[in-house]
């Protein structure tokens, strides 16, 4: 349930609560926009992969939000 309600959090919440204490709504609005455009762990994987590097892994952190990846130079 968790890792649902946080993109609706970070798109809705977030903004307002920058238009409220910083008084600009603007700079709290491109940052959820620009992570939709990120790629999923899954993702980020298989570029990795296609890049040629190897033993790839990542393991995710804030209850799903970010992920540290790791791969080897052969």
């Amino acid at each position: 349930l968790m890792p649902k309600l946080l993109p609706l959090r970070f798109r809705y919440v977030t903004p307002w609560l920058g238009s409220l204490i910083a008084r600009d709504r603007e700079a709290y609005t491109y940052l959820p926009k620009s992570v939709e455009n990120f790629l999923s762990a899954t993702e980020l994987d298989q570029a990795m992969r296609d890049s040629g590097l190897q033993n790839i892994r990542h393991k995710k952190l804030g209850l799903g939000t970010v992920a540290i990846h790791i791969g080897e130079k052969p």
